[in-house]
């Protein structure tokens, strides 16, 4: 069980809460893979929710994560897509190949990580005092299979 004063991920949407996960060297694979192909079918985001905590706190089975772009000079956050999530799990599969093509292909930014947040327009709204709190013991983990293209 941990404390909100504790570091860890954690996402609320009441509170305008949202976390930004940067991996170690993604940024330096995006740059050295140009021209690379991500297989799409097997390349996912693992992020696993720590429901023991005090701070955890689901108020539906259902809620909706959005991924996003950070840019700094503008302060606006684009949204690169969005995951639905049901039933309530330990841990989330995220296929997450597009994304890093996107990347890949410099028509996204990776910049210093990808946001993440709830989902504001979720329904009943009162869903939207969710609080996730994501496992600190086993960290979000990158699974990428992708392709080199030899000239």
């Amino acid at each position: 069980s941990t404390s909100s004063e504790n570091s860890f991920l954690y996402l609320n949407y009441a509170y305008g809460i949202s976390s930004l996960l940067n991996f170690n060297n993604l940024d330096l694979f995006i740059d050295n893979n140009n021209g690379s192909i991500i297989n799409e079918n097997n390349s996912f985001l693992k992020i696993f929710l720590d429901k023991s905590s005090d701070d955890y706190l689901l108020e539906s089975d259902n809620y909706i994560i959005n991924f996003s772009e950070v840019n700094e000079i503008e302060e606006d956050n684009n949204t690169l897509f969005s995951y639905f999530v049901q039933n309530n799990p330990d841990s989330l599969v995220i296929p997450i190949g597009n994304l890093i093509q996107n990347y890949i292909n410099n028509q996204s930014s990776y910049n210093n990580g990808i946001l993440i947040n709830l989902e504001t327009n979720q329904y009943p709204p009162i869903f939207n005092f969710n609080s996730l709190v994501i496992d600190s013991v086993k960290p979000p983990t990158l699974e990428i299979y992708y392709f080199e293209w030899k000239k």
